[in-house]
């Protein structure tokens, strides 16, 4: 362990001599990013609450760490973890799925869209794809 440590802090310390900032950042996100993935793992609304917060703050993160597209696929991957949370936690039987009252006018709301895909006086079926 100690020599892990030591290992650690020289990695660090060579990182800061040469000035290499955004491997210093970087190493310090890769950290962070695999504490998150195990807290998410155990509660998956917490994944939704930081995959919330990180669409409000994604942009700064970008503007300051070069505009990579790691940060912008960010949200995918914490989106992703959160929903394989919920799939465990729903296998498991710890969440009640909210059951829909109003389930036939909605069906038959979205049915109705779905023919408005195919309407013949559209230009294109493109436009019925995109609404």
């Amino acid at each position: 362990m100690g020599l892990l440590v030591l290992g650690l802090i020289w990695a660090l310390t060579s990182w800061i001599v040469a000035g290499s900032d955004q491997m210093l950042i970087m190493s310090g996100l890769t950290f962070v990013v695999c504490a998150l993935f195990i807290q998410i793992l155990n509660d998956w609304r917490t994944g939704v609450l930081l995959f919330l917060i990180w669409l409000l703050f994604e942009d700064l993160a970008r503007k300051y760490l070069g505009n990579s597209m790691t940060i912008y696929f960010a949200k995918d991957f914490l989106i992703g973890v959160a929903y394989i949370s919920f799939f465990i936690a729903k296998h498991k039987r710890r969440v009640e799925i909210f059951s829909v009252p109003f389930r036939v006018p909605l069906l038959l709301f979205f049915w109705f869209a779905v023919m408005q895909v195919f309407n013949t006086w559209s230009p294109s079926l493109l436009y019925g794809l995109v609404g």
